[in-house]
């Protein structure tokens, strides 16, 4: 989120503030039956806290950027090795399948890393990703990652941290863990161990 974006947020903002005074004043002077023109001035309230919100959500990305910002260049080119890596992680696990496989795999890896609390290089370790050597990522893969672990866009509403591919192999500890949320190209998906 940019700057220009920011001001636009606060002129977007402003704007709606000005027209509850207009109606404001408009009811005083036109003496139509107050009750509809207030309705619609609370119409135009609850427009002005949705607008709110949304700069609140705009405010917060821009903090977010501003923190990635002042990363260090080593914190950056690190991360930046990770997020390869991750998209690499992506394209072996889904065979460069479409946006949306990609997201589901960079989903659960994310939110892996989230639940452990682990550096990457022992949470890769430790649920044996790392096993088998990397392809060259896919520019959809890379694109999943950083929609997931930059903009955090996530692709489903459940916290999915573990996936197996049935066709290939039988994974009875997955299917202990109990229905999986989803299943999507040739993947079962299953939310977080409790």
């Amino acid at each position: 989120m940019t700057t220009r974006n920011y001001l636009l947020a606060v002129a977007i903002l402003i704007a709606v503030m000005a027209m509850n005074l207009l109606t404001a004043f408009a009811v005083a002077d036109l003496g139509e039956d107050t009750a509809a023109l207030m309705s619609e001035l609370e119409a135009l309230s609850a427009r002005q806290e949705t607008l709110s919100a949304r700069l609140d959500g705009v405010r917060d990305s821009m903090y977010y950027l501003a923190s990635r910002e002042a990363l260090s260049a080593e914190e950056r080119e690190r991360t930046a090795a990770w997020h390869e890596t991750a998209a690499q992680i992506v394209t072996r696990e889904t065979g460069g399948q479409d946006y949306r496989a990609a997201a589901l795999v960079a989903y659960c890896i994310y939110n892996g890393l989230q639940s452990t609390g682990m550096e990457p290089e022992a949470f890769l370790q430790t649920r044996q990703y790392n096993m088998g050597g990397y392809p060259v990522a896919t520019d959809t893969a890379r694109l999943a990652v950083s929609d997931v672990f930059d903009s955090h866009i996530f692709p489903i509403d459940d916290e999915i941290e573990f996936y197996y591919a049935p066709a290939l192999t039988e994974s009875p500890w997955h299917e202990s863990l109990g229905a999986p949320v989803l299943e999507y190209a040739g993947h079962r998906y299953f939310t977080q161990a409790r």
